[in-house]
């Protein structure tokens, strides 16, 4: 029968004892960042909405996502792709030449501008595309139903999605970006959460996309 212990716990039990960092293994404050934007009834695909702004280095731990409307079709869904992009700002400390990218879902510091109303950016090296990485196509309600659910784990069905083991990490290293050097960097600045809607809708409608990121930094 097995008896595991995580790297943490092991290191816990060591002589003399190896703390973890915090956030990493050792408790950290948490911090919560909570946004709504009211998409209006123009919402389409490729629609894109930026709220949410937190640092780079965060060690993001929950991610929850609440949606109504969007859709004024009862037999008919709105799905969205749940994305990391850095800040548009030029006073957050983010470079301007990432501004406004999204990295890639190959992790491999690959950061590109979604290309309006033809969606994600054709550019990625090794076919990558943008990050979803707390959801693909994740479908919301129909007219009438609220949605509100954790979409922390939900694109962990590829190797590039977000999994626990990620919660230890900051953001930006999970992302791959390096220096001219190829030394892991974090490149400064803050991410935001960008949805996207990622099909056509039936019959498009007013409605409120809310989100909320747990995170130690």
């Amino acid at each position: 029968m097995e008896q595991l212990k995580s790297n943490t716990v092991t290191n816990l039990d060591a002589t003399p004892i190896i703390t973890a960092t915090t956030g990493e293994g050792n408790p950290g404050y948490l911090k919560a960042n909570s946004d709504t934007i009211a998409p209006t009834s123009a919402v389409a695909q490729f629609a894109t909405y930026r709220l949410a702004r937190f640092p780079t280095d965060a060690k993001v731990k929950h991610v929850w996502c609440y949606t109504s409307g969007l859709e004024a079709q009862t037999t008919a869904t709105a799905s969205l792709d749940i994305n990391v992009s850095f800040s548009d700002s030029t006073v957050d400390g983010t470079q301007s030449i990432l501004q406004a990218t999204i990295p890639s879902n190959k992790h491999d510091g690959t950061s590109l501008l979604f290309q309006g109303t033809t969606g994600y950016s054709t550019g990625y090296t090794n076919s990558g595309t943008g990050n979803k990485i707390f959801g693909s196509a994740l479908l919301q309600g129909v007219a009438g139903v609220v949605k509100y659910q954790e979409v922390t784990f939900l694109n962990t069905t590829a190797s590039q999605g977000f999994f626990p083991a990620n919660r230890e990490d900051n953001l930006w290293n999970v992302f791959g970006f390096t220096n001219s050097q190829s030394v892991a960097q974090d490149p400064g600045g803050a991410f935001d959460i960008f949805v996207v809607v990622a099909a056509a809708l039936t019959t498009a409608a007013a409605g409120i996309i809310g989100v909320e990121v747990d995170f130690v930094a």
